[in-house]
């Protein structure tokens, strides 16, 4: 339990052997380098800066093929989606298929692929703009061509919107003797039109038109009638819908190539990294230096693998900078490590600190629980995340997070009888034994008792406040500070427990006898804070002044305790919607002929978003009453994480035998 101990070290090398060793280090995954232009040691040696344009254009563009290539796969269903779907490989044929596939072929098909499906789909959406353009006007008999002025007799061509052709022919009518309007489409409130008037009556008959919103269409460059050019439009529509359905199966195709191409991905990727970690690396005329850090307990194996791989190479041992840190990667036993999850989203530990992560981990989990009080909730998360740990290469330290918080659920909703929401009411005959367990297991029913689950959530806050005080106390005993341990720890504690075990005794919870000892306890507490939580400075007046404003601090514990309550909101929330959810799912039972699949619509789609949401939320809260109210009371933070130089492997993992 705590921070993996780590080993700075430095790594000489004949200067020509650089590329192998960083090969090496890159495949054993286990020193994190160090830049060498911010060591002591920069004016020493030449490092130069050294680019991966071309390995990182490269990669860059087999990724945008790959991504185009994945539109033509096969879908391998939900799980499929939640994998990833890596290239499981073994590392010797990594290496063939690096050497012998012809990636550029394949590129340049899929470059061509793409080309040609874009100008194809420009020239259906043209397409299909010129049908939705000319269908109104199918119904015309006339070819457009002769739908054009004369020597004296003018011709708008247009749609009405929003008002009627009568409305445009009373107006018309008022300025003109000699129009006429023939309503080729109308539809609705759009109407499309052809009004043909005379040359002398243009100015009045074109300010009627805007007045009614009159929007001018024209056919200038087209011939025929409307219906014919549409026909013929939509021949050409087929015809490039049967070229993209064709180019469709050229993808699938070429889709074939997609495992192969995620492989050399990610082997110019790789190459990209090691080009770029040449520009760490220190060199001489001859000699070749890598600074960094590494486990404690992988130095002896390093060792003899650089020793093994690189002839004149040496690995030693150096002491780190008076102000350098080492980098930090938590190290905790198997039952904590998925809690390590909510600490690495709030930041590293530094060196020297403890690793707040299996402090925080029973809280949060109980927490987790509290939210959601729903046993079968919780039954549905621990076999869920079961379910995907099956199927997901990566991200199981999260999933292993949901099944302790499943867990929990399980035990928080056992307690407080809740079981999807089902009430004795809404029990089915045939599920008679949930109403048994349910009375066996049950402590208390929040619905009916809101205060006692809303006293147990402060109580929990109150006890990991003050045994966040506790973990301080003992980091300052570790670094000899006994004054601080005292005076701005321990007068706290017992300041906030006898303050409660006064309130508790006078409210009769507990033997009244004690009172007294409480009163004094915090009145000497009080005091001790007053006199002694300010020690810096010579003046009393001011270090008194300190001393009542840091008492005035426990309003602050105060807020810090009541923040715990969004526990009992959250955890009623959960059971109220989820009972809800039954009592409509009920109603839809009684719908004629759909009823039973109604019903079974509601319960599945109702709980499955009621258990998504408020897992989420219950994460999301619990983890902040870990940062909010727990960790700033004895955590600074700001370690940097270990990165050790290693394989980055987006689409495929290696092993050393196939599966």
């Amino acid at each position: 339990m705590g921070l993996m101990p780590m080993q700075k070290i430095a790594i000489f090398f004949p200067r020509s052997e650089r590329d192998r060793l960083l090969a090496l280090l890159q495949d054993k995954g286990s020193v994190q380098i160090l830049d060498l232009r911010e060591s002591p040691v920069a004016e020493d040696v030449e490092v130069s800066e050294v680019t991966s344009v071309e390995a990182d254009r490269t990669a860059n563009d087999i990724r945008r093929a790959i991504e185009s290539l994945s539109e033509f796969e096969e879908k391998g269903g939900i799980l499929g989606g939640f994998g990833g779907g890596k290239v499981i490989v073994t590392r010797e044929d990594f290496e063939k298929i690096t050497r012998e596939f012809d990636y550029q072929s394949v590129l340049k098909e899929v470059d061509d692929l793409e080309a040609k499906r874009t100008e194809l789909r420009t020239r259906l959406t043209q397409f299909e703009g010129f049908i939705a353009r000319l269908s109104p006007w199918s119904a015309l008999d006339v070819p457009l061509e002769e739908i054009a002025p004369t020597q004296h007799v003018a011709v708008a061509m247009g749609t009405l919107t929003g008002r009627t052709p009568e409305t445009l022919e009373i107006a018309l009518s008022e300025v003109s003797e000699t129009y006429t309007l023939e309503i080729v489409s109308h539809k609705e409130r759009v109407a499309n039109l052809i009004i043909w008037y005379h040359l002398d009556e243009r100015e009045a008959v074109e300010e009627i038109l805007r007045r009614n919103d009159f929007e001018a269409e024209t056919f200038e460059d087209l011939k025929g009638l409307p219906r014919q050019l549409i026909a013929q439009t939509r021949e050409e529509v087929e015809r490039i819908n049967a070229e993209l359905e064709a180019l469709r199966a050229k993808g699938q195709e070429l889709a074939s190539h997609k495992p192969k191409l995620m492989i050399v991905h990610d082997y110019f990727a790789q190459e990209a990294h090691r080009v770029h970690a040449q520009s760490l690396v220190g060199t001489t005329e001859r000699v070749g230096m890598i600074e960094g850090w590494i486990r404690r307990h992988e130095f002896d194996r390093l060792v003899k693998d650089v020793e093994a791989a690189v002839e004149s190479a040496e690995v030693l041992k150096i002491e780190p900078e008076p102000d350098e840190s080492p980098p930090i990667e938590l190290r905790n036993p198997r039952i904590v490590r998925p809690f390590e999850v909510i600490t690495e989203l709030y930041g590293m530990p530094h060196a020297r600190e403890v690793d707040p992560t299996p402090l925080a981990a029973p809280f949060f989990a109980l927490f987790f629980g509290f939210c959601l009080t729903d046993a079968g909730y919780g039954i549905v998360l621990v076999i869920l995340s079961l379910l995907l740990m099956r199927y997901l290469r990566a991200g199981h330290k999260l999933l292993w997070l949901i099944f302790a918080g499943g867990l929990a659920t399980i035990f928080m909703g056992a307690i407080t009888g809740g079981w999807f929401g089902l009430t004795e009411e809404t029990v089915p005959p045939w599920l008679g034994f949930v109403v048994t367990l349910r009375h066996t297991l049950m402590q208390f029913d929040p619905m009916k008792n809101p205060m006692l689950m809303f006293g147990l959530a402060l109580a929990l806050g109150f006890i990991q406040v003050t045994f966040g005080l506790i973990v301080e106390m003992i980091e300052n005993l570790r670094a000899r500070d006994p004054l601080a341990a005292i005076f701005d720890q321990v007068t706290w504690i017992v300041l906030l427990w006898s303050a409660v075990l006064f309130g508790a005794a006078k409210m009769g919870a507990i033997s009244q006898a004690h009172i007294p000892m409480f009163k004094w306890a915090a009145i000497v507490s009080a005091i001790a804070i007053i006199g002694f939580s300010h020690r810096v400075g010579k003046n009393p007046v001011v270090r008194l002044g300190w001393g009542f404003y840091n008492l005035y601090g426990i309003t602050g514990y105060l807020g810090d305790v009541l923040s715990y309550a969004r526990l009992l909101a959250l955890g009623l929330a959960t059971g109220g919607i989820a009972m809800v959810i039954n009592a409509v799912a009920l109603m839809a039972k009684g719908i004629p002929v759909i009823g039973y699949p109604a019903m079974i619509l509601v319960l599945a789609g109702g709980h499955t978003l009621n258990i998504a949401v408020n897992a989420l939320g219950g994460f999301v809260h619990s983890a902040r009453l870990q940062y909010v109210e727990f960790y700033p009371k004895f955590f600074e933070g700001g370690g940097k994480r270990f990165k050790p130089f290693a394989r980055e492997l987006k689409y495929t993992t290696l092993v050393d035998k196939p599966s």
